[in-house]
This record gives C-alpha cells, structure tokens and sequence, in this order.
C-alpha cells in the first residue's frame, strides 16, 4: 500500500500500530485498516491526500480484505472435504481390501498366503523375500523373469527348509533387475481388513489395517477379493 508523505506525529501514530502487532509475524485485515486510518488522521492539512492516491489505497484495501475472505472461504470448503473423506473411510470399517504394502498375517486357518507383484518394466531377474517381524528373511523364492503385468505370488507358510512358520504378520519384499542389472521399482499388492482410521497432521484419511500397515485411500485398490 503506497503511503503518503507523513509529518513526526503521523510516523509516531504508525510506530504505535506496528509496535501492538510485534508479537505476530503478519498483519490482519484490521491493521490494514488501521493504518489506514492514522494516514488519513496525521495527513497534512495543507497538503491532503490526492482524491487518486486515496482511491488507489482504498481498492488496495478492499483487495486485502477480499483475500482474507477467499482464504476463509477456502479454509471451510477444506475442513467440509475432510469430514466427507472420514466419513466415506467409515464404510471401509471391517471391509477386506486390496491395497499397496508389503504386509501378510498368516494364520492358522489359512494354508497359504498371496500377494501380487506388479514390476515398473519387464525383469530379467526377480527374487520374492519373505521376512519375519525380526528382520529375517525366512524364505526367498526366485520368479526368473516378468513381463511387466501382475503376478501372483503364494507364500506357503514355510521357511527355506519347508518347516511351516508361526501364525504372525510377515513382510513381502521384491528385488527386480532388468537385463542390464539396473533396479526395476515394484508395487506390491497385498490384503488387509481395515480396524481403525484416523487423520494426519495434513488432514489425509489414514486406515489400520489388521497386518499392522496402515494406508491411505488412494492406495486402495478394491474392497473385496
């Protein structure tokens, strides 16, 4: 905001104002106001302000204040789409999914367990790892090249030795290389029933899921098998 030529009285006026909102690293919409009252207040009377400059002044304050209506505004569409998303993960409660993880639980009820792997680009070379909530690869099973499209893989709940491993949560990880030995990236899509959710310091929607992953929404696949 252009400010006009100000006499000791009218900087005094000013320093007060600027002195009230130390404490903040920004001004409201009634600082703006303010200062833009004691520029007026202080003016010299035997030379006042151009019809033209105070116009100027007054647009750029009323673009001020629009601003801090459009941000408010801004900030209620944001808060109403985060309660829409929270209650839309509600229907997720209880509900097996397909999801981007790593996680498997293996139980006693369940002879096997499955995930599908999904390769950026064709492998030449590609190595499955199963790993214990201890960090140790139980089990590693080479799947020798892919064609780039998905790929079921079964674990059947054995070790290396074939001994069947106790019923727990189990990590599934994917070394891909290409023909050169250059790192293929690989998604991994795995399943879990949704136990909880709850929002991050961002406001995203975040699911638990009973193999202790949790998720977002939008690394949902499906719900269902």
């Amino acid at each position: 905001m252009a400010v006009a030529q100000l006499d000791g009285a009218s900087s005094k006026g000013i320093d007060e104002l600027r002195q009230s909102s130390s404490k903040r690293t920004e001004l409201d919409r009634d600082d703006f106001m303010k200062l833009f009252v004691t520029q007026l207040q202080y003016q010299d009377p035997m030379n006042p302000m151009e019809s033209a400059e105070m116009a100027t002044q007054v647009a750029q304050f009323n673009m001020v204040d629009l601003l801090y209506k459009s941000n408010d505004a801004l900030k209620s569409l944001v808060n109403a789409t985060q309660a829409s998303g929270l209650t839309e993960a509600v229907a997720f409660m209880g509900k097996d999914v397909t999801y981007k993880g790593h996680a498997v639980e293996l139980t006693d009820d369940t002879e096997s367990v499955s995930v599908e792997i999904e390769p950026e680009s064709p492998t030449a070379v590609t190595s499955v790892m199963v790993i214990d909530r201890e960090g140790r690869v139980v089990k590693t099973v080479e799947l020798g090249a892919l064609s780039g499209e998905r790929k079921e893989f079964v674990w059947d709940g054995t070790d290396q030795n074939g001994e069947r491993m106790a019923p727990g949560v189990y990590e599934v990880r994917v070394k891909a290389v290409d023909a050169d030995g250059q790192e293929i990236a690989t998604t991994v899509w795995t399943h879990g029933i949704v136990t909880g959710l709850k929002r991050d310091q961002d406001g995203n929607v975040i699911l638990s899921l009973n193999t202790e992953e949790t998720t977002n929404l939008t690394d949902i696949e499906k719900v269902g098998r």
